[in-house]
Parts: C-alpha cells; sequence; structure tokens
C-alpha cells in the first residue's frame, strides 16, 4: 500500500502458483485505489487479471468493495 494523498491509497499485488506436475502456472496480478474514510472503513477499488487460467478459474475485471475493520 503507498499512499498517494490525505485518505487514498495505490495498492498492487502479484500472485503465482505452480501446481506439482502442470506445465504452466497460474499468474494472478492486481492493482487498486483504497479511500479511507475513518481508521475502520475502506471504499477499495481494484482492477485484477490472470493468465494461464484455465485450472484455477480466478475471477478477473474490476471490483469494488467496504471493508469495516473492527
Amino acid at each position: 500500500m503507498i499512499p498517494l494523498a490525505d485518505r487514498f491509497y495505490a495498492v498492487g499485488r502479484y500472485e503465482y502458483l505452480q501446481q506439482s506436475g502442470r506445465d504452466n502456472g497460474n499468474s494472478l496480478w492486481l492493482a487498486g485505489l483504497d479511500y479511507r474514510w475513518n481508521r475502520s472503513l475502506i471504499l477499495k477499488t481494484e482492477f485484477s487479471k490472470s493468465e494461464h487460467n484455465h485450472w484455477t478459474h480466478e475471477p478477473g475485471g474490476f471490483l469494488t468493495s467496504i471493508a469495516a475493520l473492527f
């Protein structure tokens, strides 16, 4: 998480999974923007893409969610 402005943060993640006995592994990357209303409430907008997704079936595209932290 990288702070961009007062309450905005950039988020990025990369995952690679290779199952034994398989030729290709699954690559998943995610990039997003978080807005923190306060310490316990976060609005998240993300875009994810997956490569070699024929055996894990990870969803891709735009996602939006609200996280409530306790």
